[in-house]
């Protein structure tokens, strides 16, 4: 049993090792990337009467950008969602949350980054009685780890946490949020 323990702590080490000696590529220069994923959204109402507070949420983000070092890196990016089952009103409708934010991601080690951005944020209804529309402030931040990195691509998992403020008049919401654990692809 304890050569057993010992062989699976020198793999560990020997492993451990290995990523530590690892020489990835530097991310220099524009980069480009996607990511896909899946969530949940709430919006937090005003008195509406029979108004839900919570959706499940897909969709894709597109960045574009620079890196201002290899640990830096400056970006602006567009988010679509569609918010399927979404019910406003008592009504299943058609809902899309729409943003466009500058940010910056920092890797904090070689591979584990993390992203904070500020923008704006569109939330649109159709199908209800009364069709909704509207802006505000968007607040994003995530944390992700490059699964695997090569050459001048990159793949990783995230998670990312939004918080929306909306500015409409006659509409049931002042804000919302957002959970995502999306699939990220870059290439610098």
């Amino acid at each position: 049993m304890v050569f057993v323990a010992l062989a699976v702590g020198a793999a560990l080490w020997v492993t451990a090792a290995r990523a530590a000696a690892e020489e990835l590529p530097e991310r220099t220069g524009a980069r480009v990337g996607v990511s896909l994923f899946v969530g949940a959204a709430g919006f937090s109402h005003t008195d509406a009467p029979g108004v839900s507070t919570a959706a499940p949420m897909v969709g894709a983000s597109f960045r574009f950008g620079g890196a201002f070092t290899d640990r830096v890196h400056l970006y602006g990016e567009l988010m679509l969602a569609g918010l399927p089952g979404a019910k406003f009103d008592g009504t299943s409708v058609t809902a899309f949350l729409g943003a466009l934010d500058i940010g910056v991601q920092v890797y904090v080690l070689r591979r584990l980054y993390a992203r904070a951005g500020f923008g704006v944020v569109e939330h649109a209804t159709l199908g209800a009685e009364q069709d909704w529309a509207y802006p505000g402030p968007h607040i994003t931040g995530s944390i992700g780890y490059d699964l695997h990195r090569s050459g001048e691509r990159a793949f990783a998992l995230e998670v990312t946490v939004a918080d929306e403020f909306f500015e409409g008049t006659g509409t049931p919401y002042n804000g919302g949020y957002s959970v995502a654990l999306g699939a990220s692809f870059d290439w610098f």
